[in-house]
């Protein structure tokens, strides 16, 4: 996995939650922790713990032979529990990728659980080698490190608990159905930061006479990561320009190919544009590979994925499908439920406004086309996965705020019946999507 911030699927936060939101950066802080805990032990150790400790009498009066034993038995199981945790987590992923997909790992790796055990196995074992090579069998028991010993025992009965917990979460977290309902919540969150931060609120109807534009190409290839609208449009202000970007968060520009237009609100600022181009990648990230946490369009791709393969001959999951369909309507719902203030897809004001930023459509539909034809083409030979699209269609079609929304869903619910018609193979099942359809889209 990535280290650097340019593939980083998320770009919002403070340094630490950055840092937090790398994968390594947990593991290697428990590490240091278990560094830093062992010598604070061992110095309170020698500042009298231990004898204190010791004068509790049995177990604790151990020799130092024994006290080097129980190191290395400490040491072992800690060992043995990483190696079954790696063991484990890499054939429960080697078997859900090869069934589902194998973008889905990503998002199993990045669980908090999953990081979070082998940042705490790590750790104690970090912890238990320094305190094993900080015993030698052949001095007094007077030197014994009782106290890092006895911190080192707790941990390790605590982590057994811990891992009760994990291996029932990871055993959750490969469950088909737990990661397509948190595709659908992850797809309705991204509808929703979409349409609170839409770009195109301001509107400049044109530059004005002799304007000046400049192109800015991408650097390198690569997907549009997350952009801070607040940013994006302090930048414009300050620049005094139009920041036109040619593709919405999530999609892929080639080197030197456009990745936005800057038009200056006034006559005289070709140089303050060429300052303004060079200073516009820093809010404009492109990273190797597209995420699924802040951009609707990947996420609706990954559940089209899923039901895709989940409808092919080698795997054959028809419920797995269904419940791609269900998460959809989900993440579309909020797509298509207007706000009670204002609508989220209404066209920009017409006439002169302040100097802002502007996207390409990012309307759901225009999102969604290719990835809805996808599915439809998929459960074309399956009546009842088309006949939930229909279902799920038709009531969205009965909550969406537009006659355009409205006119989308009820497009694609007809493609969908007529492709499943034409793969079905009895009338019965024809006259049973065309009546799914009538009743769904009744008028």
């Amino acid at each position: 996995m990535s280290t650097t911030d340019q593939s980083s699927p998320r770009g919002d936060g403070g340094p630490l939650q950055k840092l937090l939101q790398n994968f390594w950066a947990p593991p290697l802080l428990t590490l240091a922790a278990g560094v830093v805990g062992f010598l604070v032990c061992y110095l309170l150790d020698h500042r009298g713990a231990s004898a204190f400790i010791r004068g509790f009498g049995y177990p604790w009066n151990l020799s130092a032979s024994s006290a080097d034993d129980l190191a290395a038995a400490c040491v072992a199981v800690v060992v043995t529990l990483v190696s079954l945790f790696f063991s484990i987590t890499l054939l429960v992923l080697t078997i859900a990728a090869s069934n589902l997909g194998v973008r889905l790992i990503d998002r199993w790796i990045e669980r908090a659980t999953f990081r979070s055990t082998l940042s705490v196995l790590l750790a104690w074992l970090t912890f238990a080698l320094l305190t094993l090579a900080a015993i030698d069998p052949d001095q007094g028991s007077e030197l014994v490190p009782r106290l890092t010993l006895l911190v080192l025992l707790i941990g390790l009965i605590s982590t057994f608990g811990w891992l009760a917990y994990s291996f029932d979460r990871l055993a959750r977290a490969i469950h088909v159905d737990t990661s397509v309902a948190r595709l659908g919540d992850d797809l309705a969150e991204a509808f929703r930061r979409r349409r609170e931060q839409r770009l195109d609120d301001d509107y400049v109807s044109s530059p004005g006479d002799g304007a000046a534009t400049r192109e800015v190409p991408a650097r390198i290839s690569g997907y549009l990561n997350e952009i801070d609208p607040a940013a994006l449009r302090r930048f414009a202000s300050d620049h005094g320009c139009v920041v036109t970007l040619t593709l919405r968060p999530g999609g892929y520009v080639l080197a030197g190919r456009p990745l936005a237009h800057l038009t200056a609100t006034a006559s005289d600022a070709p140089v303050a544009l060429d300052r303004a181009a060079d200073q516009l990648h820093d809010h404009l990230p492109l990273g190797a590979f597209r995420s699924n946490h802040r951009h609707p369009d990947f996420s609706l791709n990954l559940l089209v994925e899923i039901a895709a393969r989940a409808l092919s001959p080698a795997v054959n999951d028809l419920y797995t499908a269904l419940a791609c369909v269900d998460a959809l309507a989900h993440g579309l719902h909020a797509a298509l439920v207007p706000d009670a203030d204002a609508d989220p897809f209404a066209d920009p004001p017409a006439g002169p406004g302040v100097a802002t930023v502007r996207l390409p459509d990012d309307r759901w539909h225009a999102t969604a086309a290719a990835s809805f034809g996808v599915l439809r083409r998929a459960a074309a030979s399956y009546p009842l996965v088309a006949t939930r699209i229909i279902d799920r269609f038709g009531a969205l079609h009965r909550l969406a705020g537009s006659a355009e929304d409205r006119d989308a869903l009820e497009r694609l619910a007809r493609e969908a019946r007529d492709d499943a018609i034409d793969g079905a193979s009895s009338e019965l099942d024809r006259e049973a999507l065309r009546a799914a359809f009538d009743d769904a889209f009744a008028k």
